[in-house]
């Protein structure tokens, strides 16, 4: 995913529209690898501002991830808004935009900081999805268990235990 900006760098307020769309297997994260089901597509337009580029599109792109509550494959899309000031790497100040060397933007990094971000905090097939019996591991999605599940904080068990010698 990279963009050739040298034609772009010649002339204040010019604009250049893009579009990559790559196959990418899979994306390493903080809570495992997932795979893609969905090319990753990045549409969208770099614009020349004094020296800088501008760049402003759209990332789409959809992903397996694996429930945490019932450990289900689900699939989840995305669709990122992105929006970034490029600056070329020997310029000073450039505390406020991501840099690029030569006459090329690589935006394959980027692309997956923003494919990461986009993931949700817990992965969940449905909202209410009510997960495993942590007797059983029946799904109880699919149907409920006979097993009694009581629901006591660890920190208060020994007071249940000392009501219970009474």
């Amino acid at each position: 995913m990279k963009l050739e900006v040298k034609e772009l760098l010649e002339e204040v307020g010019t604009e250049k529209r893009f579009h990559f769309a790559e196959n990418w297997d899979r994306l390493e994260t903080a809570q495992g690898q997932v795979e893609f089901t969905e090319p990753v597509v990045f549409d969208g337009k770099a614009t020349n501002i004094d020296s800088n580029v501008l760049v402003q599109g759209n990332i789409t792109s959809a992903v397996e991830l694996h429930c945490s509550r019932c450990l289900k494959a689900f699939t989840y899309p995305i669709n990122v808004d992105y929006t970034e000031q490029y600056c070329r790497a020997n310029k000073d100040g450039h505390d406020e935009c991501r840099l690029f060397h030569g006459n090329e933007i690589d935006f394959t990094q980027p692309v997956i900081e923003e494919l990461i971000l986009a993931l949700p905090m817990k992965w969940l097939c449905r909202e209410k999805c009510e997960g495993l019996c942590p007797q059983c591991g029946q799904d109880l999605n699919v149907a409920k268990c006979d097993c009694q599940v009581e629901d006591i904080n660890p920190r208060m068990e020994v007071l249940k235990k000392f009501f219970e010698k009474e």
